[in-house]
């Protein structure tokens, strides 16, 4: 079964279009859908939901829904990882950012080119960067609109890597990054299937052969060790 608190799956996602079938995939393979449900807060204490659990418990939704479980595997949204920014005038607010967080601060600010964005100080509105020339911020730290998977992150890295070179051999601006006019997603449904998003014609909705050649087979994997062992030759 699958418990959500949106009353639409993936809808953290701008994915319109997946949306209707995989929630039929999900039905056709039996599990049970309990959207636009919380777990009642006094079901289970603030430190369960920092890790998977396993074991029969009752459990009761806030629209009084009661749940055998017999494990329970959270998928809470994305914390970004943003310790190393100590100066909060650089941190979206919890409460403006899109990002589902524990904590105080949410993701890194930065303009569409991937710099920092830095607020002078708390009592002024107009942003100076002169400070952070020299500061980019990719991936999930950023609060960059591009959407936050491994795959965009890999080619922001591209972009920004290029784009500094040529500022610092050339001189040239660093360009903005304008990312995806349609968003790729690929949910695997098992190793012999699932549903995906691609690129093409506004969102190329595909099923089951081309998920799994694409990603449900090994979900990356090899991709990413092939990756990792010549970083390390490196």
């Amino acid at each position: 079964m699958l418990l959500s608190s949106s009353p639409e799956l993936l809808s953290n996602q701008n994915v319109p279009k997946m949306r209707r079938p995989v929630k039929k995939a999900l039905e056709d393979l039996g599990v049970e859908l309990f959207l636009g449900q919380r777990i009642k807060k006094d079901m289970l204490p603030p430190a369960a939901y920092q890790e998977h659990q396993f074991g029969t418990v009752s459990l009761e939704t806030d629209q009084g829904v009661v749940i055998e479980s017999d494990a329970r595997l959270f998928c809470i949204g994305m914390s970004p990882t943003v310790d190393l920014m100590t100066d909060s005038n650089c941190l979206e607010d919890q409460t403006t950012s899109n990002s589902t967080t524990s904590n105080k601060h949410g993701a890194i600010k930065v303009k569409d080119n991937f710099q920092l964005l830095a607020k002078t100080s708390n009592t002024h509105t107009h942003y100076d960067n002169s400070y952070y020339d020299s500061v980019f911020v990719i991936g999930d730290a950023s609060n960059h609109p591009n959407p936050k998977l491994a795959y965009w992150g890999m080619e922001q890295g591209k972009h920004l890597g290029k784009a500094l070179a040529d500022s610092i051999l050339y001189g040239k601006e660093v360009k903005p990054y304008m990312g995806p006019s349609t968003e790729a997603l690929m949910v695997p449904l098992g190793p012999n299937g699932g549903i995906s998003q691609l690129p093409l014609f506004g969102g190329m909705i595909v099923g089951n052969f081309l998920t799994k050649m694409i990603k449900s087979k090994t979900l990356f994997v090899d991709m990413f060790r092939k990756q990792l062992l010549r970083a390390d030759d490196a």
